[in-house]
């Protein structure tokens, strides 16, 4: 049956008292008869929601609001068949641009320049662990599975559990920056610290021994230690795609999004995202080429992890002045109309028994939609891990030296995000002439 959402509808205080009796009285039958038609509406509308009649019912809410008040003030009816927030119907004074609300531009373009930014980052820093992790003395792509494995999970694991841990202590706002400072502290740190002591810090003649004693089958545990700060790095630069990606952006914005509103911007946040991958990309290329311009002697590497964790700090102050600004701009008028009964970011979801972690995975393995989706992300995994490995050791015999591993990886990401914003144009129509799983049967193709 369609759901069916009511707003409250509110009704000015009533007008100043006559002094007439005739006044009055005529007062009194008016208001008898309003609330006779309107007994008979409720009637009617009770009657069409049981028997599960949204369309027919939606218009008897619609005349009940009507007949039953002097003024309307805010009435937002909405009958569809899923869940979704609450509304107050637009100000007809308000400004608009392309026909949407100013309330809702104040939110979406700084939450858009906000996912801009953390995105540009990502592709950095994604650049910037590949050519640190496969082009180390005594590396390559080989310790990628191990690192993933050994020390990417655990770390993973380590900050959720302590995420869940903050978030029944700090406030929203507050966890959001306790979050992210250490993420862009480390980035800065490691461009002008630790990669610059590589030397002292790593543990060369440890690990050289232990290449003497277990020989080339214990290659990855012993590049993880050899390379250790290099391979912290690949596991932050990690989870700022999973941490600060999921967690915090896609979090906060829910938060001030409601669901129609995310229906209409959420893919326009797709193709920015793209569009920052082609921007990030020429950003890797042009410090990755500075080698060319620079004396001899100095380290080319060094001065391009400079100046791109310069960049990715610099974006990092902008996403957090952008998170301080809506938190005081936008966030308030919110929650104030929140508390108001005028505005609803969602539906509230029924109370569901909880399962141990035995009766879950039976419920899950119960589902063969549950299985099939399994199948799917597990498939993915391996064959993007296979593919990995190979790929990268071929980019490290082409290109030994980081700096032109690392203009190569500019130029990929471009590339990649040039391809992908055009795919996500083309899927539209792709998607309405051969369906979904002709769109899905694209990739295991190209990807032999």
């Amino acid at each position: 049956m369609a759901s069916m959402s009511l707003a409250r509808a509110t009704v000015p205080p009533a007008v100043a008292r006559s002094t007439g009796s005739s006044a009055k009285q005529s007062g009194s039958r008016t208001f008898a008869a309003v609330a006779k038609t309107t007994r008979t509406h409720n009637v009617a509308f009770e009657k069409r929601f049981l028997s599960g009649d949204a369309t027919q019912f939606s218009s008897q809410a619609v005349s009940c609001v009507k007949t039953g008040a002097y003024q309307r003030r805010s009435v937002s009816v909405r009958a569809n068949g899923g869940e979704g927030a609450i509304l107050p119907p637009a100000d007809e004074n308000e400004t608009k641009i392309l026909g949407i609300p100013m309330s809702t531009i104040s939110k979406v373009v700084p939450l858009g320049f906000m996912f801009f930014c953390i995105l540009f980052n990502y592709t950095i820093l994604r650049d910037t662990k590949d050519v640190l992790v496969v082009t180390a003395p005594g590396s390559g792509a080989e310790v990628i599975p191990f690192l993933k494995t050994w020390v990417n999970l655990p770390m993973a694991i380590g900050f959720m559990i302590g995420y869940s841990k903050l978030v029944n202590i700090l406030s929203t706002e507050t966890l959001f920056y306790v979050v992210i400072a250490p993420f862009l502290a480390f980035f800065a740190s490691f461009a002008f610290f630790l990669y610059p002591n590589r030397d002292f810090l790593h543990p060369n003649a440890l690990a050289d021994q232990l290449t003497e004693q277990f020989g080339q089958r214990a290659m990855g545990p012993i590049s993880i230690l050899r390379n250790w700060t290099y391979c912290l790095f690949y596991v932050m630069a990690e989870l700022w795609g999973s941490v600060v990606v999921s967690v915090l952006f896609w979090g906060f914005a829910n938060q001030i999004i409601a669901v129609d509103e995310a229906k209409q911007f959420y893919p326009l946040f797709g193709l920015g995202a793209n569009v920052a991958l082609i921007f990030s990309g020429q950003c890797v290329l042009y410090f990755s080429e500075l080698r060319e311009r620079l004396p001899p002697g100095v380290d080319g590497w060094g001065v391009s992890l400079k100046g791109m964790m310069g960049v990715v700090v610099g974006f990092g102050a902008c996403i957090i002045a952008t998170y301080y600004y809506l938190n005081r701009t936008i966030v308030p008028k919110i929650e104030a109309a929140k508390l108001a009964g005028q505005i609803q970011m969602g539906v509230k979801k029924k109370k569901k028994s909880k399962m141990g972690v035995a009766e879950s995975m039976k419920y899950l393995a119960s589902s063969s939609y549950i299985r099939d989706l399994a199948l799917l992300v597990v498939s993915y995994g391996v064959c993007i891990n296979l593919v990995e490995v190979t790929w990268k050791g071929k980019i490290k015999a082409q290109y030994p030296n980081p700096n032109d591993y690392s203009a190569f990886m500019g130029n990929f990401s471009t590339a990649t995000g040039i391809v992908t914003f055009s795919m996500m144009i083309a899927s539209r129509y792709i998607f309405s002439k051969y369906g979904w799983g002709v769109a899905a049967l694209i990739t295991p193709p190209v990807l032999l």
